[in-house]
């Protein structure tokens, strides 16, 4: 065990020789970080006990179908469908009513349970959001609002999460996908929307590369990884730091800006 040096700077933790091996070979699975199987138990009173994390598919295969062909390709689990039937995150004890006659009771949607869903398993920040298996309805473009909100940075592990960094991020995600619906709904009330990206104008970070943040005024960064692109603002989710595109990094090593100083000072290099 060691002082574990992130691939993008700076220093993340302790690192075992276990996590050496899965940044070389990809993550391993031992019995301790077996995928857990979502729950779904009917119960005496014909009820029906689900996690949010059960997806539509296994739901109806087990019970038949019961939501429309849009709303089984606009979500894939329950916890999305309820999002997507509420416009927003809803409370515990809440009831949200479905058109085909089903009623889902949120039992549980507090911050501990948040907190639960994010230390489930070791990942950065962003992935964590974006994984359905333990956040439902998110995905890579409000990933990067949310942790713009809460002034955090994608890279950080949810294992050096503070209590309140993770109160910070329990709100920012309630309040940005709130948002978030609101408009959408506003735009296209009752109607399907005829044009499904994932940038929208008045986004702070996301799709923004090179554009200024809109509550400091600096340059919107970004990390390009195969097909995924994570936006975030240096100066206020990682103190002014870069995080190394992976791609670009390798190709300058030792020339690639480490702030948003130094980068500016390339910059000036290069008009001069």
């Amino acid at each position: 065990m060691g002082l574990g040096v992130a691939e993008y700077g700076g220093i993340d933790g302790l690192v075992t020789i276990e996590d050496l091996v899965e940044e070389i070979v990809g993550e391993s699975e031992d019995e301790q970080e077996k995928e857990e199987v979502p729950v779904m138990i009917e119960r005496p009173d014909g009820s029906i006990e689900a996690s949010a994390r059960t997806t539509i598919e296994d739901f109806e295969a087990r019970f038949g179908e019961v939501v429309t062909p849009e709303e089984r390709e606009e979500n894939d689990t329950l916890g999305g469908l309820v999002f997507s039937l509420a416009g927003r995150v809803p409370l515990r004890g809440e009831v949200i009513r479905h058109a085909g006659g089903l009623e889902f009771e949120v039992l549980d949607a507090d911050l501990p349970a948040f907190r639960a869903a994010l230390l489930r398993e070791r990942h950065t920040l962003k992935r964590a959001l974006t994984d359905p298996r333990l956040l439902s309805g998110i995905g890579n473009a409000y990933s990067d609002e949310i942790l713009h909100a809460a002034r955090l940075s994608p890279l950080q592990l949810t294992s050096n999460l503070t209590a309140d960094e993770t109160e910070r991020l329990y709100a920012a995600t309630r309040d940005t996908l709130t948002r978030w619906i609101a408009r959408l709904r506003d735009e296209t009330g009752d109607a399907f929307p005829e044009k499904v990206t994932a940038f929208r104008e008045g986004m702070a970070v996301h799709g923004r590369y090179r554009k200024p943040c809109p509550d400091c005024g600096a340059p919107v960064q970004r990390i390009v990884h195969a097909e995924n692109e994570t936006n975030y603002c240096a100066t206020c989710q990682t103190g002014g730091k870069l995080l190394a595109d992976r791609s670009l990094s390798r190709l300058l090593k030792e020339a690639w800006p480490r702030s948003l100083a130094e980068l500016e000072e390339v910059k000036k290099a290069r008009r001069e």
